[in-house]
């Protein structure tokens, strides 16, 4: 099982979650671990949502979804690592939007969790590293995730990890059918339901 205690902190419950589906793969015979796992950039952008001993299994893909917005040549997103460059705020450098002054840019996503101009710094170092895939999805695709998701698993996903739904939904038909994906549902959707409904009735999805 998990040797992690509880302890409150969210990056060590996501970890035990990590730990537990390892363990899981590997009592029902899945012990290949060419598996790709998806991450989303969560709760503000601060931190990464998986086991540490991921990071050090080549057999496993990682993916990091951030939010795109209205697209990335709109300049009205929050993908600070695929449309930002590096700079100081708040302390520490990481990441940032910024204009050609350095002055820091207003981010823009439909979600609130990833609606900041920044990174944390420990997904800057992933990202430099090349260890991490970062990625990105924008408003409209994962509006449509969270309908589908919400429709046909009955799970209302939060407008975070419908970022990444919205690239495994383009992700999946690449990759061979023997494959393991673990997809990280973090967060609560119906938190978001006051903002999703009406842009989803605006689009005829519900």
């Amino acid at each position: 099982g998990c040797q992690y205690k509880p302890s409150g902190n969210l990056q060590d419950a996501q970890c035990c979650v990590c730990a537990v589906s390892r363990v899981r793969l590997y009592l029902q015979n899945v012990r290949r671990f060419h598996h790709k796992f998806l991450v989303t950039a969560y709760r503000h952008k601060r931190t990464t949502h998986r086991d540490w001993r991921i990071l050090d299994d080549e057999d496993v893909a990682i993916y990091g979804v951030e939010a795109a917005g209205h697209g990335i040549d709109t300049g009205l997103h929050a993908a600070s690592l695929t449309g930002g460059r590096p700079g100081v705020l708040h302390g520490n450098r990481t990441y940032l939007l910024q204009n050609d002054d350095g002055q820091i840019t207003d981010a823009h996503s439909i979600s609130a969790g990833l609606d900041y101009p920044g990174i944390g710094p420990e997904h800057a170092w992933l990202h430099d590293i090349g260890r991490v895939n970062y990625v990105s999805a924008t408003d409209e695709e994962a509006l449509v995730q969270f309908q589908q998701c919400s429709r046909l698993e009955g799970i209302i996903p939060a407008l975070e990890p419908s970022h990444a739904l919205a690239f495994a939904s383009t992700f999946l038909p690449t990759i061979p059918k023997d494959h393991v994906v673990i997809l990280n549902m973090c967060g609560r959707g119906d938190k978001d339901l006051e903002a999703v409904l009406p842009k989803l009735d605006e689009r005829g999805l519900l």
